[in-house]
């Protein structure tokens, strides 16, 4: 079975993976994956900011692939991460669901959004976030705009993949916040965790943890100063 660990990454985004992808290539050889740098622009979009709509080609990826999971670019991996691939069964989607805590409402208004742009298929909980995504060939229109169209509301991608996911009727293997440990995921209703407990650490949205040293998106200083004080704990350090 051919394997990829694949993220989407564009010109002048190397201060983050210069950072990161030590913690990517190591994970890909863990698991016996090929990495796979998804840099196309799909359509152009990258001209209207929307260069996250790169994690559509792994429908390509797909083609070539049996199974992939896809990683944001903004991650770092656990030493303890197991192998995902082993984990997620071959004929369903992993994610990770963000509508949870504080964010359930938005999530649900973002829902309720889509579904009136591209029609009701009765998508009402269950909000992915794309930083994590396992997938098999199978499931490969998943990564398809909808009737020719791009979503451009809030969330995009999140948005399109979580309607892709229900309108093709695909099962889904719901994975723990662990995969996928967001600053979302490090509040009090999640009763405050410590991201490295977790496998994987995405530095998603505001992307900083430890508010009493950063401003809100400073990530790279939050990066930058997790390798430094956690390196023990990281993969690829």
């Amino acid at each position: 079975m051919k394997l990829a660990i694949t993220t989407r990454t564009h010109t002048g985004f190397t201060h983050i993976t210069d950072l990161t992808y030590k913690s990517l290539i190591d994970y890909s050889e863990k698991c016996g994956a090929d990495f796979v740098k998804l840099t196309k622009s799909v359509d152009n979009v990258d001209s209207d900011g929307k260069s996250h709509y790169k994690v559509l080609n792994n429908y390509d990826a797909l083609e070539e692939y049996d199974r992939i999971v896809h990683l944001d670019s903004d991650i770092l991996i656990s030493k303890n991460c197991p192998n995902i691939f082993e984990l997620v069964p071959e004929d369903k989607v992993g994610v990770v669901y963000e509508d949870k805590g504080t964010r359930i409402e938005h999530r649900k208004e973002v829902m309720e959004n889509i579904q009136k742009t591209f029609g009701d298929i009765g998508w009402t909980q269950g909000y992915p976030n794309t930083g994590l995504i396992v997938a098999s060939k199978q499931h490969r229109d998943i990564f398809k705009k909808i009737n020719g169209e791009f979503y451009n509301g809030w969330g995009e991608d999140c948005a399109l993949i979580g309607y892709n996911i229900v309108k093709y009727g695909f099962d889904v293997f719901e994975l723990s916040f662990k995969w996928n440990h967001m600053v979302c995921f490090a509040e009090e209703w999640n009763g405050n965790p410590f991201r490295f407990d977790s496998h994987i650490v995405h530095y998603a949205g505001s992307g900083v943890f430890d508010e009493h040293l950063f401003r809100e998106g400073d990530r790279i200083s939050q990066i930058k100063h997790d390798v430094k004080t956690y390196g023990d704990l990281i993969l690829g350090y």
